[in-house]
């Protein structure tokens, strides 16, 4: 029950990034490329998808990855790609 309960809650985290990625996309303020990246890396120990989309984003974008591995490092949430 209890790791039910961790990942529906990491899943909703991950989507939640994931959303405010895409704002981000088209706002000034929020820096959209790092949202996604942290809701992917996120999502990425349960979702096949995710983790594929996580190795793409992390080779075309390497400064914005790194940044995120170490807001996600402070959390112990890191993917284990890095």
């Amino acid at each position: 029950m209890r790791q039910k309960f961790k990942n529906w809650w990491l899943n909703l985290l991950g989507y939640s990034f994931l959303i405010l990625g895409i704002i981000g996309c088209f706002t000034p303020i929020l820096q959209g490329l790092l949202f996604i990246f942290i809701g992917l890396a996120i999502l990425s120990k349960s979702s096949p998808w995710a983790k594929n989309l996580l190795i793409k984003l992390h080779k075309k974008y390497p400064t914005i990855a790194k940044k995120a591995n170490q807001f996600l490092n402070k959390f112990s949430w890191r993917s284990k790609r890095t």
